[in-house]
């Protein structure tokens, strides 16, 4: 049975470092990226991970022992990491390949437009996230300006724009 142990949970870096183990099987490492930090949602983020622990063990029960090689030498080619390209994640998304020259392999970023359903959702997302940071002003003991109402229902009516979702305009947020 595996079982799996938070090791690290820093949230300034969002990152969650989890170890699992098994009986007679090598220890798996994985490194999470999340947001929320409280303990229930730290511990499912780490039984997820347990899938993939077990697939990784499933992987390696063929493996031989040992290995003997006939050749004891070889070459290596240098390994180019290049930094990711600027883009609009909202309406592009960015891919890399692994290019291999004589003497170099190069990470080669590609940016390609989002179908349009992508950029629908990723738009909505945001949408839907600027709403949630107005939302104190429209509680009871707030009251909703006039300019911050307008705002809102702006932002609730980004999808029936003209050219949505290949053109947004976004609404000014009021002071």
């Amino acid at each position: 049975m595996a079982g799996y142990e938070i090791t690290k949970a820093e949230p300034q870096q969002l990152s969650l470092q989890v170890r699992y183990t098994e009986t007679g099987k090598p220890d798996f490492w994985v490194n999470l990226r999340v947001t929320d930090f409280s303990e229930e949602a730290l511990h499912a983020e780490a039984k997820q991970g347990v899938i993939r622990a077990k697939e990784f063990w499933d992987g390696i029960d063929g493996l031989p022992e040992s290995v003997t090689l006939e050749a004891t030498e070889g070459t290596a080619k240098n390994v180019v990491y290049t930094d990711a390209p600027s883009f609009d994640s909202l309406t592009e998304q960015a891919s890399f390949e692994w290019v291999e020259s004589d003497d170099a392999i190069t990470q080669t970023w590609t940016v390609s437009e989002k179908s349009d359903d992508d950029k629908a959702f990723s738009i909505r997302a945001k949408r839907n996230k600027i709403i949630a940071e107005t939302d104190r002003f429209d509680l009871s003991d707030m009251t909703l300006t006039d300019a911050m109402a307008t705002y809102r229902q702006a932002l609730r009516d980004i999808p029936q724009q003209t050219d949505f979702p290949t053109t947004v305009t976004w609404p000014t947020k009021p002071e």
